[in-house]
């Protein structure tokens, strides 16, 4: 999220999307021949970790692609915005204990492993998905209607009382 943010306050240097597609692949392919090998990274890393920087770079190389894309249909790039600050509220929701918690104790689909239930674990992880998201757009529209008017009007008071001083 800061890459993204600093990419779209700074921008970036003229680099070909011909250059982050060969990049992307190329990461891409590396994650694919570990995973398939099973080579160990250093020091205990995961290789679909955050701690590893395979992704990070396949994830910079396809926001630089997509980055420049226009839509045409209002609606659609009506919901670019809200799919973006929908998906940094999943990332705060997931990584909250409470969340994990009950998403562990009601969706858990680990109770079918072994026991042929695929069906069963493919719907859990689509309703865990689901949930997830519909919890980021609630709460988004939350804050734009209840949190947001609040904080512009203490920031008004705020900048009043700067200019007083």
């Amino acid at each position: 999220y800061l890459i993204g943010a600093y990419i779209r306050i700074y921008g970036t240097p003229y680099i070909p999307k011909l250059a982050w597609a060969i990049l992307g692949v190329g990461v891409y392919i590396i994650i694919l021949i570990l995973l398939a090998t099973g080579i160990k990274l250093p020091y205990n890393i995961q290789l679909l970790s955050t701690n590893n920087t395979l992704p990070l770079i396949l994830s910079i190389s396809i926001l630089m692609l997509l980055k420049d894309l226009k839509f045409d249909n209002k609606f659609v790039s009506s919901l670019i915005p809200a799919f973006s600050v929908c998906s940094l509220n999943v990332y705060l929701i997931q990584e909250s204990e409470a969340f994990r918690s009950v998403l562990w104790r009601y969706f858990d689909a680990t109770i079918c492993v072994g026991k042929g239930n695929g069906l069963y674990m493919i719907l859990m992880f689509l309703t865990c998905i689901v949930c997830l998201w519909i919890g980021a757009f609630v709460t988004h529209k939350l804050y734009v209607k209840l949190l947001l008017p609040l904080i512009e009007r203490m920031n008004e008071k705020y900048l009043k009382n700067l200019r007083l001083l």
